[in-house]
């Protein structure tokens, strides 16, 4: 992905779904980090944006999608994340630490739910 407006032309229309089925999260993540760092930076809004839209689908939908084989794709993401915050200066208006969370913590919070009968 070259530019954002590639990504919005991809992702048609935009703004993305509240809630993204878990594959489609993937890739728009996978998308998104492979943005020069000269375009987040000319386009912080619009990025932020997306950026926005990535957390609240995954708040939503994702984490309850969440293995122990792919939660590495959303720690990398966090990481990169924080990265790219740390070069451009920007705080992204979202909580990183959404995509660090991790199956064996979201089957621990659960299970202390039990069925009321």
């Amino acid at each position: 992905m070259k530019s954002l407006r590639e990504f919005t032309e991809k992702w048609h229309p935009y703004p993305l779904p509240t809630v993204m089925d878990f594959e489609q999260e993937i890739s728009v993540i996978q998308d998104v980090m492979t943005l020069p760092d000269e375009e987040i930076k000319n386009n912080r809004e619009l990025f932020c944006e997306i950026i926005k839209d990535i957390e609240r689908s995954h708040g939503d939908n994702g984490i309850f999608e969440l293995t122990k084989e792919n939660e590495y794709i959303f720690f990398n993401f966090a990481e990169w994340l924080s990265t790219m915050g740390k070069k451009l200066n920007t705080y992204f208006g979202i909580d990183i630490d959404t995509f660090r969370i991790t199956f064996d913590e979201i089957q621990e919070e659960f299970s202390k739910y039990k069925p009321q009968v």
